[in-house]
């Protein structure tokens, strides 16, 4: 059996996170993007299960659509929930696959499955800023930052997990910081610092941190002295296949075609 590659060291994550000393980075967002999210579907769940950060279990239970919704940290009986919502813990997951296959499994037929995740941009300047602090005091890279879902990938994994219906989507936040001892202060904060399997564990010289902090500015630096930092917030959801769904119709199959639909000209390229 091929081992699942060790991205992040769990221990030491699950510790971070139990002694944060505040919510979520960028908590509200995440709460909005589950939210819409509910607002779009035209159905109401009796047993709703969320996956991660806790804290948003008070604001979306008192969503109309959910009539009973329960927290955990660990997957449930099989078939035992209409709606798993997983949130942030997904881009945090060593074995991605695995975790939605296994999400799968605690939704009836036609459950619905929801994610709100960080994606790949999320985070991109002070990665390309301690990227180049490394080769430039440490003569080469190290894993500082770590790597997010791509928005084009996600869908795909929800249907290498045997969801039907798959939907992504995305929206890109940027925050302002006065310089990046001030974002790396508030990701620590919340238990959010380089917790990757194979970061580097001896001491890092002071000077790295100030070069980087140099390069952040110059690159990525503001007309007000504050520098900018991008999020990437990934909304993913699907539906456990069920014989009654809708079914994407087979290529070739259409019997109208899409500029008579437009209403537009059709021209051979």
């Amino acid at each position: 059996m091929q081992s699942v590659p060790q991205i992040f060291d769990d221990a030491l994550l699950k510790q971070r996170l139990a002694r944060a000393r505040g919510p979520l980075f960028l908590n509200a967002e995440f709460e909005a993007a589950l939210l819409d999210r509910l607002d779009d579907v035209t159905r109401d769940f009796d047993a709703a299960v969320l996956f991660g950060e806790s804290e948003i279990r008070e604001r979306v239970k008192n969503h109309s659509k959910i009539k009973n919704i329960s927290s955990s940290h660990a997957l449930t009986i099989p078939q035992s929930h209409d709606l798993s919502i997983s949130c942030w813990e997904l881009g945090f997951i060593n074995d991605v696959p695995g975790y939605l296959a296994q999400i799968k499994q605690t939704l009836r037929p036609d459950g619905w499955f929801l994610a709100v995740f960080y994606g790949g941009e999320t985070l991109i300047e002070l990665r390309h800023a301690l990227w180049q602090a490394d080769e430039e005091i440490l003569g080469g890279v190290t894993p500082r930052v770590a790597p997010m879902i791509d928005l084009r990938d996600a869908a795909g994994l929800l249907q290498r997990a045997g969801f039907a219906l798959p939907v992504a989507d995305y929206e890109i936040i940027t925050v302002h910081y006065n310089d990046m001892f001030a974002l790396m202060r508030e990701l620590r904060g919340v238990g959010l610092n380089n917790m990757l399997a194979e970061r580097r564990k001896d001491f890092t010289p002071k000077k790295y941190f100030l070069r980087a902090a140099e390069i952040y500015a110059e690159k990525f630096g503001l007309p007000n002295g504050k520098i900018s930092a991008t999020v990437e917030v990934i909304s993913l959801s699907a539906w456990a296949p069920a014989a009654y769904q809708q079914k994407p119709m087979i290529p070739g199959t259409a019997t109208q075609r899409l500029a008579d639909a437009l209403n537009a000209t059709e021209h051979q390229v």
